[in-house]
């Protein structure tokens, strides 16, 4: 069993930092907020309000109305600041247990127990840990004080979390953008900066629906499907001034844009077109050309595999085996694209309109 650095299991740790949750909410009271995804119930369970402008505009079109059945998943937050619970990471720098260092956003640690059922991910540099107890459908975030939550985090908020969760639920998070005309979706796959957001963005410009831009989740039964998990976007600041000026008005972190990324609120600008699921007809790569005249070109199911499995898996801590089978299965269940993108990308979104509605 992998240890915590202080002699005890990962599901004793988990044990340790609900009671730091309980002791919490008796400084402030415990806030409880309920969602509706892809079929499941869950509520995120916040020890006083400090975390909540933060993590949930994301999720905002997900909310529903206090549920009277027990939530299919819980999720604890808190924060050391507003709550005075003090937690200590130091320990885990001793490093005297088995883990997988990961180089991101935040250099940070991966743990979990010989059974896979506890896992955790802990940055030391930006002083927040994510636990989940597999066993229980219970997790908990941690964080030392909200400026410590970092952009990546208010953008697709405990994106770790539900990777741990869903892929339990046989529905694996994914890194692509997926747009949607009727019924059908389009996924938008490949590494960080191929164009997924761009293309994407464009689309709903274009009056598509949206259902992401990053990170979304898929369904292999009965149909594949997509479901939207976040509804906010990313995209570099003078690319959407340039492309895009429409959704300036609704950039969420005017004052971080010389470091980061414009964070945008699609479902804040677009509430009409904002998609919770569809069923995934195409797989579309981008590629940036200079030509004016994008182009739609059939590749194979393994060229889609390429541009995505690798980025869907290592960028989301502990991915097994069965995880990259499904993404298998799930390229050679639809049509798979390269796109060229062009310089009109109005033309770029005809041309994955076109596609949806043949």
């Amino acid at each position: 069993m992998t240890g915590t650095g202080t002699g005890q299991s990962l599901k004793d740790f988990s044990h340790v930092l609900r009671a730091c949750y309980q002791q919490a909410t008796q400084a402030l009271h415990a806030i409880e907020l309920d969602y509706r995804i892809a079929g499941y119930n869950v509520r995120l369970c916040f020890a006083g309000p400090s975390l909540i402008p933060l993590l949930t505009p994301a999720l905002a079109h997900l909310a529903q109305s206090a549920v009277a059945v027990r939530p299919d998943f819980t999720v604890l937050l808190w924060d050391s600041a507003s709550t005075q619970v003090p937690l200590s990471l130091q320990s885990w720098q001793q490093r005297p247990y088995r883990q997988q260092e990961l180089q991101g956003e935040t250099p940070s640690y991966y743990l979990n127990d010989s059974a896979g059922r506890s896992k955790a991910l802990v940055s030391l540099e930006g002083h927040c840990l994510s636990l989940i107890d597999l066993d229980e459908n219970l997790a908990v975030f941690w964080v030392r004080r909200v400026t410590d939550v970092p952009i990546y985090e208010r953008a697709a908020p405990l994106r770790t979390l539900w990777h741990w969760w869903l892929c339990e639920q046989g529905q694996p998070l994914v890194h692509a953008g997926a747009v949607a005309s009727g019924e059908n979706a389009a996924l938008i796959v490949g590494h960080s900066g191929a164009g997924k957001s761009t293309t994407a963005l464009s689309c709903l410009a274009s009056g598509l629906d949206y259902l992401s831009d990053d990170y979304c989740m898929v369904s292999l039964q009965p149909e594949a499907s997509v479901h939207s998990l976040f509804n906010s976007a990313k995209l570099e600041a003078r690319h959407l001034q340039q492309r895009l000026p429409e959704l300036a008005a609704y950039i969420k972190n005017r004052d971080e844009l010389q470091n980061e990324k414009a964070v945008v609120s699609v479902y804040e600008a677009y509430p009409q077109q904002m998609r919770l699921q569809a069923l995934i007809k195409a797989m579309i790569l981008p590629v940036q050309t200079a030509t004016d005249r994008p182009r739609l070109t059939p590749v194979s199911s393994f060229a889609a595999l390429h541009a995505f499995a690798p980025s869907s898996l290592l960028q989301l801590p502990g991915f097994a085996q069965a995880d990259l089978s499904r993404l298998t299965r799930l390229v050679r269940q639809c049509a798979c694209y390269r796109l060229e993108l062009g310089t009109d990308l109005g033309k770029s979104a005809l041309l994955i309109r076109r596609l949806l509605e043949s």
